[in-house]
């Protein structure tokens, strides 16, 4: 009995210390709410930090172990039944199931970090808005000042760099097509003439500042060397062109090939087809290159696609052709190759490229100008 009497002042006492603690972390979790109401979910993943702990502890749930946690997070979020089975089946070999949870519900154009917030302390998750919250508040402090300049215009604050590619199956039914989805790797630069940076690289060197345009280069396996020449040409310049390229995006490639493919054709200012002997050949039947000679093979693997890809577009664009621009390399003329497919009559020779990039710009910045009435 004395050892009962002893005891139960102290289990009283760490039961205040309980209460205490969580009403602390509500305390603080409504100061995070308030802060995040106008930053779009999307923001999350410039914020590493942020989104690591919040999937590293969502998946390592103490009390519910490690798969079921998260599926009640996803469906507070508003996430389908089949959503979350897609995630659970095929989507875990890259990243977490929470970061999937997360990059779906941030497809929805009024997803904010508020409401994430809030969905964390609804499911009994205060650990992990402890453990985020000092991240939580640095983040914000760092895009308060475009925050402020948003919020006059009762906007969300949005990622100014796009938001990460979601497979098509796992996008909210009323996500916009028009939205800028981000291309992994596509501003990365040239290391030398025979390695390019890995996808997963963040160029720091140059940061925040935006695209003039989008470049996507199609080509086959003699067409290698040229493709770096003008990649190198292209990234070098300024204003800054982003450039596209397969090979550096293989991971995405492999996941949903296609898939992939066809949001970033959308999403391209312009795409130059490298005009080759291998790439005729591709484009005219199936390519017989051994992919273990060339760590390009996948760039010639979906050439025809994407060959097949703007020439739809120019069929349904009644023959009027304004994104394809296609590039003979140095050493190969016109009238080395048999030129007649409708799509690729436009064409420049690669000496030529510095006026083909300005020709872009050019057109790129009237199209961009406000029309005045």
């Amino acid at each position: 009995m004395a050892v009962a009497s002893m005891m139960n002042p102290l289990i009283a006492e760490n039961k205040i210390d309980a209460k205490c603690r969580r009403s602390e972390i509500q305390l603080k979790n409504v100061v995070l709410r308030q802060r995040t109401a106008k930053i779009h979910a999307e923001c999350l993943f410039e914020a590493p930090e942020i989104l690591q702990k919040i999937c590293l502890f969502m998946s390592a749930d103490p009390v519910s172990g490690f798969c079921s946690n998260w599926k009640t997070l996803a469906d507070k979020l508003g996430l389908t039944t089949q959503q979350i089975t897609l995630i659970e089946r095929e989507y875990q070999m890259k990243h977490s199931s929470t970061w999937w949870v997360l990059l779906s519900f941030a497809y929805n154009p009024n997803a904010t970090v508020e409401k994430v917030l809030k969905v964390l302390e609804e499911i009994e998750r205060l650990d992990i808005i402890d453990k985020i919250s000092d991240s939580m508040l640095r983040f914000v402090d760092r895009i308060s000042k475009q925050s402020e300049s948003n919020e006059s215009e009762g906007k969300l604050l949005r990622s100014a760099a796009g938001i990460e590619w979601l497979p098509l199956v796992l996008r909210p039914l009323n996500s916009k097509e028009s939205k800028l989805y981000k291309i992994p790797g596509i501003t990365s630069t040239l290391v030398n003439d025979n390695k390019f940076v890995d996808s997963g690289t963040i160029d720091n060197t140059r940061p925040n500042i935006p695209l003039a345009m989008r470049v996507m280069l199609t080509f086959a396996s003699d067409g290698v060397d040229a493709a770096k020449r003008i990649t190198k040409k292209l990234r070098q310049n300024e204003p800054r062109i982003g450039v596209l390229i397969l090979r550096e995006q293989q991971d995405h490639v492999l996941m949903k090939n296609t898939e992939f493919i066809d949001d970033c054709f959308e999403q391209v200012d312009t795409i130059i087809p490298i005009l080759t002997k291998g790439y005729f050949d591709v484009i005219n039947k199936a390519s017989t290159t051994n992919e273990e000679q060339s760590s390009f093979a996948i760039d010639e693997r979906y050439a025809k696609y994407i060959y097949q890809c703007f020439t739809f577009e120019l069929v349904k664009n009644n023959c009027l052709g304004k994104r394809v621009r296609c590039i003979f390399p140095d050493g190969t003329k016109r009238r080395d190759l048999r030129v007649d497919h409708l799509s690729l009559r436009t064409w420049w020779q690669e000496e030529d490229l510095q006026k083909l990039i300005n020709m872009l710009l050019r057109g790129r910045q009237n199209l961009l100008k406000p029309i005045t009435s």
